[in-house]
């Protein structure tokens, strides 16, 4: 077989419906978030800076959960 008798056997790819062009838009880094939206500022923070945020979070939402009830 030619090159060119593979290529004729090749089904034509599907047209690209709207859920791959997302899905394909959100696995590139490019066009992730919002429309207009900026990259974040800086660096991620490390996993104990997320722990000390979070524990703190928490605290203030049991706080304020405690004074509702009292």
């Amino acid at each position: 077989m030619r090159d060119d008798e593979i290529e004729d056997r090749l089904p034509e790819p599907p047209p690209e419906d709207p859920v791959s062009a997302m899905l394909d838009r959100l696995d590139s880094v490019e066009g992730f978030g919002a429309p207009e939206e900026e990259p974040p500022p800086g660096p991620a923070p490390d996993r104990r800076e997320m722990e000390l945020l979070v524990d703190q979070i928490l605290d203030q939402e049991l706080q304020r959960l405690n004074e509702r009830k009292g």
